[in-house]
């Protein structure tokens, strides 16, 4: 709805009524490029042109994508420095070993946040800082992929990073196949209003205080705010594992690095919105790893398109004067 809603956003076609409005409220006359004849709807409508949430390259290879321009974006990331990185080779096993290690300019990784939870205290006292600090490291960094399946899917890389992180010595199970373990993150897949989560909370399974040296007792770790709260894994059913996920399902947080996973096959799930999307989760570090090439030029050629009939029913006469009523 809101995709319709905005979609013309951009080129404002402000009415004379609108610009005089404007002009007497804030004192600014509205550019000349924004005005028009536009419908009712565009009169309703502002849009924000200045980002305060990006500045510098992330910020340019956001507008750039969004307007789909292929040159000025290829430039941005051919360009030297840490904040854009182009994957080389684009490859699920260098995807696993950027989430595992981190990259030039922007290491670490997932070995952030479990070295530590390797470093947990001993005093009781020390358990609760210990948990904010494990949760507010994990939100460092993220894999983002732009489909589920196969090695490209969040699935396939879920599976490859955590195996690469055991081998490593970071992650320890108690067996090859054991579902639960210290460190695993876990992102809600359903709403349980029962026991407090909700699609898409992201928490870390931890072991509680008492509990050292042993297998049972796991619970997972969410914060609320700044405040960690916890629920016992017996009671989490609909959760999946969460070094990757998808675009979709990232919406709405941020990341110090973000890194987008773009399969080796086109499709039509490569558009511009899911790679703008990708880019703007980043703060300060953007990866991007594509298994084919062209793909991302693809994906910016290729914008989504909505039918959901709501602006042709707003732009009809007898409708419009319905809505006013």
């Amino acid at each position: 709805v809101l995709g319709d809603l905005c979609r013309d956003a951009e080129d404002g076609r402000y009415d004379a009524a609108t610009a005089a409005y404007a002009e007497a409220v804030t004192g600014q006359a509205l550019p000349a490029e924004f005005l028009g004849d536009g419908p009712p709807l565009a009169q309703q409508t502002v849009m924000l042109r200045e980002s305060r949430r990006f500045h510098g390259p992330i910020g340019h290879l956001a507008q750039a994508v969004n307007a789909g321009n292929l040159p000025r974006a290829a430039e941005l990331l051919r360009q030297p420095g840490d904040e854009l990185h182009v994957a080389h080779p684009a490859t699920p096993q260098r995807v696993v070993r950027i989430a595992a290690e981190g990259r030039e300019g922007a290491p670490g990784g997932y070995g952030l946040y479990l070295r530590e939870v390797l470093a947990r205290p001993g005093d009781p006292a020390d358990f609760e800082p210990w948990v904010v600090r494990v949760l507010q490291a994990f939100e460092r960094f993220r894999v983002l992929c732009a489909v589920r399946e196969g090695d490209w899917g969040a699935q396939g890389l879920n599976i490859a990073i955590e195996r690469a992180l055991v081998a490593a010595g970071l992650l320890h199970k108690p067996a090859p196949n054991a579902l639960w373990y210290e460190g695993r993150p876990v992102m809600v897949t359903r709403n349980d209003a029962g026991i407090g989560v909700f699609n898409g909370d992201i928490g870390i399974v931890l072991r509680p205080p008492g509990h050292e040296g042993k297998g049972e007792g796991l619970r997972a770790w969410f914060l609320d705010g700044t405040v960690p709260r916890s629920v016992s894994v017996s009671r989490l059913a609909e959760v999946e594992t969460a070094f990757a996920m998808t675009v979709h399902k990232s919406q709405g947080s941020e990341f110090e690095h973000t890194l987008l996973a773009l399969p080796d096959q086109g499709g039509s799930v490569l558009t511009r919105e899911l790679v703008y999307t990708g880019i703007t989760r980043a703060r300060q570090r953007f990866t991007l790893a594509s298994g084919a090439p062209h793909n991302f030029a693809m994906a910016l050629a290729q914008r989504t398109r909505r039918a959901s009939g709501l602006l042709e029913l707003l732009s009809v006469t007898p409708a419009r004067e319905r809505f006013r009523s």
